[in-house]
Parts: C-alpha cells; sequence; structure tokens
C-alpha cells in the first residue's frame, strides 16, 4: 500500500530554546507523550521521518545523546499504538519496573503507551519503529506486556529472521518503494516477534491455556472484521467449540483492558474503531462513509450510524470533520513554532 501521509520533522527548523518543546510536541503527536532532555552540553539534534500506512506507522528517528521519560501524566492522552524499534546505532539505558537493561546497536525493543521508564542514551542513536494498534498485538501476542522494554539481540536465532525484515522495510522505505507495505507485511512483524519471543528464555511469556485461546479468538476476529458473516456463532463453528464454551473461554481470559465486554460487544467495538481510524484520513483512503462501514463488517450503514453515534457521541460525518480540524490545528501549531 502506498503512504496515506508522509512527515519529515527536525529540530533544526526552530531555535536551539525551542527545540526541546518542539520535539515533545513531535513524538506526542506521532508516537506518544514523553518528556525529553539532552545529555551533555552539545546542541540537541533530533529528526524523523513517518510514513502511515493506515492503521500502522513507519518511521526513522535519528537523534544526538539525550534522556527520554514517561512519568503517569504522560499516560494520558494514549493514540493507542505499540511501537516494535531496532536500534541501528547507539547505546542506552532503560529502566523501568525496577530493573536496568541495556539497549545497544540491533536492539530489538517492544515500547507500550502505558509502561512508564527512562532511558538515557550513551552516544548519538538511530533507531527504525513500526508502528502497530495495540489491539492488534493484544490479540496475536496476549502476554506482550512480559517483553515490553525488555531488548533482545537481533543478531541472534530467530530474532535475526525479525532484524533482517525490518532491515529491508527500512532500504525499501529510504526508497521509497511503500507500495510493498502491505497489511500482511506488519502482521508478519507481529508473529516474527512472537516467534522471536517464544525461543528467547529470560523473556519466555507465562499465560493460560485459557488466555491462549482468548488470544486466538482476537486474533481471528481481528483477521476477519470485514466479514459481514462474523459472529459468536460463525467463530464457535470455526473453533470447533460450542456458543456457551466460546463465551466462556472470552469472559476467563480478558485479563486486559475492555474486560468484562461480550464478543458481540467486542467484535461491534473493534469494527467502530477501525472506522474511526479510516475516518480521520483523507476521504480518498476509503470512499464514502457507506462503503467505508461495508467494507468493516456493516451490512446495513444506517444501524452503523446509530451505533457510531452510541460510541463517539458523533455522527460519522462530524467525528470526520472533527478530526480534520484537528489536524489543521495541529499543522498550524507545528508550523507556528517552526
Amino acid at each position: 500500500m502506498e503512504a496515506d501521509a508522509f512527515r519529515q520533522f527536525n529540530v533544526s527548523q526552530v531555535g536551539a530554546e525551542q527545540r526541546l518543546r518542539y520535539w515533545e510536541d513531535v513524538v506526542a503527536k506521532t508516537t506518544s507523550p514523553i518528556a525529553f532532555s539532552p545529555e551533555g552540553e552539545d546542541d540537541f539534534r533530533s529528526s524523523m521521518i513517518q510514513g502511515s500506512f493506515q492503521r500502522f506507522t513507519y518511521s526513522q528517528v535519528d537523534s544526538s545523546a539525550l534522556n527520554a521519560f514517561r512519568g503517569k501524566e504522560h499516560t494520558r492522552n494514549c493514540r493507542g499504538f505499540i511501537h516494535l524499534c531496532l536500534q541501528l546505532s547507539g547505546s542506552g539505558e532503560i529502566y523501568s519496573n525496577g530493573e536496568t537493561r541495556i539497549a545497544g546497536e540491533n536492539s530489538l525493543i517492544l515500547y507500550d503507551e502505558a509502561t512508564l521508564f527512562r532511558f538515557k542514551s550513551r552516544a548519538a542513536v538511530r533507531t527504525i519503529a513500526v508502528g502497530f494498534p495495540a489491539s492488534l498485538v493484544m490479540a496475536r501476542l496476549p502476554a506482550y506486556r512480559d517483553i515490553v522494554l525488555r531488548p533482545m539481540d537481533g543478531t541472534l536465532g530467530i530474532n535475526q529472521v525479525l532484524h533482517a525484515s525490518m532491515l529491508a522495510m527500512d532500504r525499501l522505505f529510504a526508497e521509497h518503494r511503500m507500495r510493498y507495505f502491505s497489511y500482511p507485511v506488519f502482521l508478519g512483524l507481529i508473529d516474527l516477534l512472537a516467534a522471536s519471543i517464544e525461543e528467547a528464555g529470560d523473556c519466555r511469556t507465562s499465560i493460560s491455556t485459557m488466555a491462549a485461546w482468548a488470544g486466538k479468538i482476537r486474533a481471528h476476529v481481528e483477521a476477519n472484521l470485514d466479514d459481514p458473516n462474523l459472529s459468536p456463532a460463525s467463530i464457535a463453528s470455526q473453533f470447533g467449540i460450542s456458543p456457551r464454551y466460546l463465551r466462556l473461554i472470552f469472559a476467563e481470559g480478558q485479563d486486559q483492558p475492555g474486560g468484562g465486554e461480550t464478543l458481540r460487544r467486542f467484535i461491534l467495538r473493534r469494527r467502530l474503531e477501525e472506522c474511526a481510524i479510516m475516518l480521520a484520513l483523507p476521504e480518498a483512503s476509503y470512499g464514502s462513509i457507506t462503503t467505508l462501514a461495508y467494507n468493516w463488517g456493516f451490512s446495513d450503514s444506517s444501524y452503523f450510524a446509530r451505533r457510531f453515534v452510541e460510541h463517539y457521541g458523533l455522527t460519522p460525518r462530524d467525528y470526520r470533520a472533527e478530526k480534520m480540524r484537528q489536524k489543521e490545528r495541529e499543522q498550524v501549531l507545528l508550523e507556528t513554532t517552526s
């Protein structure tokens, strides 16, 4: 798929005294809120090139030595993304949950938006990052929190496959050949990450049988949201279990945000969330609102509109207009600081 948006940011566009604030604004709008401070007395330098591909993002980031910090105040305005990063150069220390770990060249690191941390780089750092909707990672990797901020060596074992895949994407991105960035490619990275975790002894996830089944069910839902026939009955048939047992598995396996909702409500919520993501993009990306609803498994546009208003408090058309106005305000803000 081609990029829906292609953006470049560089702190050199603003004066030295504005650079940290500018960079914090950029990172908050493109990844998640984080506070920064320079490491040492050298001029602070950072830049980012990012492409957006419907539900995913791909970024190249270069920065001089710095300190990064995420506190509780930074977790209130999350974008619903999880980022898989490959550190191409530089090294630093990650402190989180009472532990300090070293992130060096070729480290693979998973960042979520909820875990508090401090990062202290020892030198200039170059990183590539792939952003996934958190719901997709939760579905395909239910115990992902066990490996958040735990660097894995990309030159060892099966990690080499994930490492090589991200390097290949980096080359394609640099050459502006983003047509190869297809939906299955991004899903494949998540599956490769799961394989890496399985092999990493000190990162092995502990997950109950019930939670594992719930993860498979979520993965099936995520892969078939566009199917209007997707329902608890069709899922039970797919897995060869009774609808009653399916409800039990899904209820018992909800050790994550959104726990307590039924499978039917989960399917509806995920469809609405995907439609909302698309409505925030240029209209050319999806055509009419009715077409968008049909593309995400709704067979009745009136039903979709009612449910959308119940969930977001706005009609799809008003929601789209508000998102466009918000993007215009953000663009004006960035331009006024440059």
